[in-house]
């Protein structure tokens, strides 16, 4: 019974962090709109915090209640592997023509997803995370952002950010209330993950990489579907390697500063860790191959998220 109970329970857990997830993102976007933030600028700020709040707050409360960082560890690799192939490969398939891509931007954010990768194998490969290593996550994320204020400042641009009409107090509401929901729901589907995990007799890192991520990619799944509609799948395939830029750096840097020192099983994320570089060099080649995302690269991402994730359930 309680199997049940938390299976449905993280059903509903994942329709509802989708939900809270999209209000908190609409807020920000009209907050980044009032405060006159530039587009590129809030993309990787204001606009990440809200994409990215469900990893943020898996990762935080994984570290800091249940004591089990690889939960959220396991959870930004699977989800930053669903994002990159799976999201990539949605947007495409969903576009009516070839979508074309900004060189000198995806270039740049390819490079900074490709080293915060690297960054976080060099970290984990002695089986010890400290608090001096989520400062320097954290530090290279500040070092991302200065890029991409430099950029700017000598390349503005006039890009738009989609936003609705909101009046300030719904805003404050929406983002205050909103993050705080998120985080009480987080909390909640690590423990209905916790109980599932016990009653199936499978690892929590196994139900990170095939739940956890998942239900905390709907929400990017759906705003970049969205966006793609709208015509700007090339948007929409840009933002995916600045947030997962953000959820390696600062999803698992700032838990880590606050944890302080903490033992990683290596051997049970090893195998994610390799599948995490692959999809960026796989993905990364087809993007910068002729600088648009086609039907047929699309659905060579999806493939190649079908063998990693076969690959993940057979133990290679």
């Amino acid at each position: 019974m309680k199997i049940v109970l938390a299976g449905v329970g993280l059903i509903l857990i994942f329709g509802a962090l989708n939900w809270v997830s999209n209000r908190v993102e609409d807020a920000f976007s009209s907050l980044t709109v009032k405060m006159k933030i530039p587009a590129t600028i809030a993309g990787a700020t204001l606009l990440a915090i809200g994409g990215s709040a469900s990893e943020f707050f898996t990762a935080l409360n994984a570290a800091v209640f249940f004591k089990i960082f690889e939960i959220g560890l396991v959870t930004i690799i699977w989800s930053a592997i669903f994002n990159l192939c799976v999201i990539t490969g949605l947007v495409g398939l969903m576009s009516q023509k070839p979508i074309p891509l900004a060189k000198a931007g995806i270039r740049r954010d390819i490079l900074f997803y490709f080293l915060a990768a690297i960054m976080l194998i060099t970290s984990v490969w002695d089986g010890m995370l400290t608090r001096g290593e989520g400062w320097i996550f954290c530090g290279f994320y500040a070092l991302y952002l200065l890029v991409l204020f430099l950029r700017r400042k000598h390349r503005p641009t006039d890009e738009k950010i989609e936003h609705f009409h909101l009046p300030d107090w719904h805003i404050v509401l929406a983002i205050v209330g909103g993050l705080a929901g998120i985080g009480i729901l987080s909390w909640l589907m690590i423990q209905a993950g916790l109980t599932l995990a016990a009653g199936l007799g499978i690892s929590i890192a196994a139900v990170s990489a095939l739940l956890f991520a998942f239900g905390t990619s709907i929400a990017d799944t759906f705003i970049a579907a969205s966006a793609t509609r709208k015509g700007n799948g090339s948007g929409a395939v840009a933002s995916i390697f600045g947030s997962n830029t953000f959820d390696i750096a600062l999803c698992l840097g700032v838990p880590l500063v606050i944890v302080g020192k903490t033992p990683v099983e290596i051997g049970t994320i090893n195998s994610s860790l390799v599948m995490l570089v692959l999809s960026i060099l796989v993905v990364g080649f087809f993007v910068m191959n002729d600088w648009k995302i086609s039907r047929l690269e699309a659905g060579l991402s999806l493939g190649t998220f079908g063998v990693f994730l076969t690959a993940f359930l057979l133990g290679i």
